[in-house]
Formats: C-alpha cells, sequence, structure tokens
C-alpha cells in the first residue's frame, strides 16, 4: 500500500520466554532503525573494526611469497 503509516507484527514461539526474548530483541531493532533514520548517518561497531583489520590482513598475506 502507498499510503501505509503502520503495520503489525505478529510474534509465535514455544513458549512466553521466547516470545519475550523475540519481542525484546524486535524493540532494540526498531529503536536502532529509529535513531539511524533521525541522524542520518551510522557508526560501524559490533567488530567491523576487527573483521576490515581481518580482511586487509588476509588480503596482504597473499601478497608474500612465504610464511615469513
Amino acid at each position: 500500500m502507498k499510503n501505509q503509516k503502520a503495520c503489525s507484527i505478529v510474534l509465535r514461539g514455544p513458549n512466553e520466554t521466547m516470545i519475550d526474548e523475540i519481542e525484546r530483541s524486535i524493540h532494540d531493532s526498531l529503536c536502532v532503525l529509529k535513531r539511524t533514520l533521525e541522524c542520518g548517518s551510522v557508526v560501524a561497531g559490533g567488530g567491523a573494526c576487527e573483521i576490515a583489520l581481518g580482511i586487509y590482513l588476509e588480503d596482504f598475506s597473499k601478497t608474500l611469497a612465504s610464511k615469513e
């Protein structure tokens, strides 16, 4: 729908504990999305620096002739 302003999310799970955890995760995700839309920018986190360094080192290691 073009002019849709709201939606519903239906949660299903094996027990109340799991549903509560899913609800908390969805709430956290929606809060992150809201802040991202408000600020208009994103700061990398959650191991992003370590992943980038790992990729760089892997590419660099392929340029070396030996393990030394």
